[in-house]
């Protein structure tokens, strides 16, 4: 989580606060700033960001704020559209006259909304096409008699089932499926990554170190998958991959470690916001240098991260946070991730 600040007052704002607790004042997310901020009303009762944009420009908040409080986005007026950049990439979404729908589409909204942001810090394109690629989109979906909603993802388009959002349905799942990690941002990071493969996969050089990494992804996904649901994963999975599923089939080791590396960013820039030692372990290796670091330089940033929030946990009853291993493979998979996104990234 990261820590904003209020200009008005300088208390701290999170990621997804609608007042700031200091002072009183609506607070949003200003997409183009890539912050929380404060925000004063002006006469005509529209939002005015105290941030360093131009003035001249207008805003209004996201319509699913004023609606359904599912959002805390400001919108440019000039943009044509009453909805944010995270909530206009949701081209499908569930009958929200149904309060169990509305109530689990507001949650995989809130995940999406993280998973938006970081895409912002990590200047990542998803809203036109890339390489060829249409702009990211969504489909927010819900079961019906007669027809079953597959989370997934096909091309540009992800598709979610919102049933994900119900805690007891979603650990049944995991249950069922071996997946130990199984969370509603942890699927979308999972997703995106197949999305940014494609993107990728028309760059110079890309499958000369993909291929090398994570093997031949013209192996038949269907027999891939069918096997490994039929027989388990392969043996030694634990010393080559990051998970059992990474091990079906090559798209899916890739989308499991850039989920990883998305989880291991984040995670590490929450260390950073909260100004963390470790027995200076981690401000000599390059905490608070350039922001991301290379891919090398954020694993061994990551460790003694992640094994302090696996304690953490372990301290008060929990189940550790990130229970993964990440063996030397993993770690040159994650590595390469990290290097593939660094070079996708627009300058900034």
């Amino acid at each position: 989580m990261q820590i904003f600040q209020c200009r008005a007052c300088g208390s701290r704002l999170y990621f997804g606060n609608r007042l700031c607790l200091g002072c009183g004042r609506q607070t949003a997310y200003l997409a183009e700033g890539v912050a929380m901020v404060a925000v004063d009303i002006g006469n005509d009762g529209a939002p005015l960001p105290l941030a360093d944009v131009d003035r001249s420009r207008r805003w209004r908040h996201c319509l699913h704020r004023a609606n359904d409080d599912a959002c805390f986005w400001l919108v440019d007026e000039a943009d044509g559209t009453p909805l944010c950049r995270s909530c206009r990439l949701s081209v499908l979404i569930p009958d929200l006259s149904d309060p169990i729908n509305h109530a689990r589409w507001k949650r995989v909204e809130a995940a999406k909304q993280w998973l938006i942001h970081s895409l912002l810090e990590l200047r990542l394109p998803f809203e036109r096409e890339t390489s060829g690629v249409p702009p990211l989109e969504f489909h927010l979906l819900s079961a019906q008699p007669g027809h079953r909603v597959i989370t997934g993802h096909q091309e540009s388009l992800i598709t979610i089932d919102v049933a994900e959002a119900d805690d007891e349905i979603r650990l049944r799942r995991r249950a069922s499926l071996g997946e130990p990690y199984r969370t509603l941002l942890g699927h979308l990071r999972h997703e995106v990554g197949h999305y940014y493969w494609q993107v990728l996969a028309s760059r110079p050089g890309f499958f000369d170190g993909f291929r090398s990494l994570f093997g031949d992804e013209g192996v038949d996904y269907s027999q891939s998958l069918d096997r490994h649901y039929q027989q388990g994963a392969v043996s030694d999975w634990q010393g080559r991959y990051i998970s059992a599923y990474a091990s079906s089939h090559p798209w899916e080791d890739w989308a499991e470690s850039w989920a990883h590396f998305m989880h291991v960013v984040d995670a590490v820039d929450t260390a950073r916001a909260h100004r963390l030692r470790l027995d200076d372990v981690l401000e000599p290796a390059g905490l608070y240098g350039p922001w991301p670091p290379d891919g090398e330089t954020l694993l061994d940033l990551w460790q003694p991260v992640s094994l302090l929030i696996n304690d953490l946990n372990r301290a008060v009853g929990m189940p550790d946070a990130y229970p993964f291993v990440v063996s030397p493979t993993v770690r040159d998979k994650i590595a390469f991730v990290s290097a593939q996104a660094r070079a996708l990234a627009s300058p900034g």
